[in-house]
């Protein structure tokens, strides 16, 4: 009488487990929203009710452990998941969506325990692989990670998902060709998966077709019309192609979007210096070191702009600031000794353009204007030693300080003697 009992219990649980299953599907094919959220919490109900009936249902374990993951219950998925194998250590979907939670959790090596056991349960299924690359790509293992989703599409040639992952480990590791052989196998078999598109547009870029990254980032924005990084992405290949107008229409549309206006005033204002529209591309920055005075590129744009326009009090300020935020930065250094030139100020211009070769001694810019530095301090010596130490780096810059040289050189000639000589 008791296994007859025994029996009858083991059925009503495994009953009630289907059944459970059966909400549980009905909730994954709802969007996120109060009906998804409803029908998880009936599928745990009546899973409870199962294991109510028969604690080692280990069926109503998973379907318990997998609408804890869906409510981002981690920690009691794990739980409930861990029963599920306690009960049927061979259970392959257990140990895969424990994986998943042990990720979920940040325990990566628990994770790839469970899905390496998964793998040994059941070797031909695709998800597992496709999983264990997910958790060693989150830990930078990208070799191993792009191995595991290889391995996925070998059991699922038409893997999409396996395909875009590939392609995003692919541009991590800066293999630009590979990534792009990925993404276009992605959207080929999702075409409506826009995030294949943004990889897409990445891989064409790096490789070059700026075109084609165009064409693959319009795509994006057809179907997501404010993503930014789409927007920048475009924006960016179109001015790599020249064409500055659509470029700036792009990054304009941007500027009432809190999260990328910066980014976008800084965008256009590179356009802006690009084209030689100094005045406008000054304007953009000053806007934008209002908003974001920590944006250090932006402060190193505009004290080149400045100096450009021979704006040396405004570049000397900008300078100064710069300096305090990055005291070890060759390059703030440099511009400061540019505007202390301008400003006539050639003894300070020399302690901070020796200062910025102390930080960077190949920087053949700081050398040039040391050169030059060095002569308005009649210290003919030291600038010959700044040329030839650009003779062998820059040949270009060398020139420029040979030009100096000997306008200098011409110069001391037709002074007239000292009344003394």
């Amino acid at each position: 009488m008791f296994g007859v009992t025994r029996l009858l219990q083991s059925f009503l649980a495994e009953r009630l487990a289907r059944k459970s299953a059966r909400v549980l599907e009905l909730a994954e094919a709802e969007p996120v929203g109060e009906k998804r959220d409803e029908l998880l919490k009936r599928a745990l109900a009546i899973s409870g009710r199962s294991l109510a009936i028969n604690r080692e249902c280990a069926w109503a374990w998973l379907t318990t452990g997998r609408c804890k993951q869906r409510l981002a219950d981690h920690r009691e998925a794990v739980h409930a998941l861990e029963k599920a194998i306690e009960y049927c250590p061979q259970y392959t979907a257990a140990w895969l969506f424990l994986g998943y939670s042990l990720c979920s959790l940040e325990r990566y090596e628990d994770a790839i325990n469970a899905l390496r056991e998964a793998a040994r349960t059941e070797p031909e299924r695709a998800e597992t692989y496709f999983m264990l690359g997910c958790v060693l790509g989150k830990q930078d293992r990208l070799s191993e990670a792009s191995c595991q989703y290889e391995h996925a599409l070998q059991l699922s040639p038409d893997y999409a998902e396996a395909y875009h992952n590939l392609g995003c480990v692919y541009l991590k590791m800066d293999d630009p060709a590979k990534a792009l052989g990925a993404f276009t196998r992605a959207v080929e078999l999702a075409e409506n998966r826009f995030g294949s598109y943004q990889g897409l547009g990445v891989a064409r870029a790096r490789c070059g077709n700026h075109s084609g990254a165009v064409e693959a980032f319009q795509r994006v924005l057809h179907t997501a019309p404010h993503d930014v990084d789409a927007r920048f992405g475009l924006a960016e290949n179109l001015m790599k192609l020249g064409q500055l107008n659509e470029a700036e229409e792009v990054l304009s549309g941007m500027l009432s979007l809190t999260a990328s206006a910066k980014e976008a005033l800084f965008a256009l204002a590179t356009i802006s210096r690009a084209r030689g529209d100094l005045p406008r591309a000054i304007e953009l920055l000053e806007e934008l070191h209002k908003k974001a005075r920590d944006n250090i590129d932006a402060v190193k744009c505009l004290a080149e702009c400045y100096l450009e326009e021979e704006h040396f009090d405004d570049a000397l300020t900008v300078c100064e600031e710069l300096r305090q935020k990055s005291p070890d930065d060759a390059f703030c250094h440099t511009c400061l000794g540019a505007a202390f030139h301008g400003l006539e100020r050639y003894d300070d211009a020399r302690g901070s353009l020796q200062r910025a070769q102390e930080l960077d001694a190949s920087d053949s810019r700081t050398r040039l204007l040391l050169g030059a530095t060095y002569l308005r301090l009649s210290d003919r010596e030291s600038a010959v030693q700044q040329y030839e130490q650009l003779r062998n780096s820059d040949k270009g810059a060398a020139e420029e300080l040979v030009a100096l040289l000997r306008a200098f050189d011409g110069q001391q000639q037709a002074e007239p003697p000292p009344e003394n000589a």
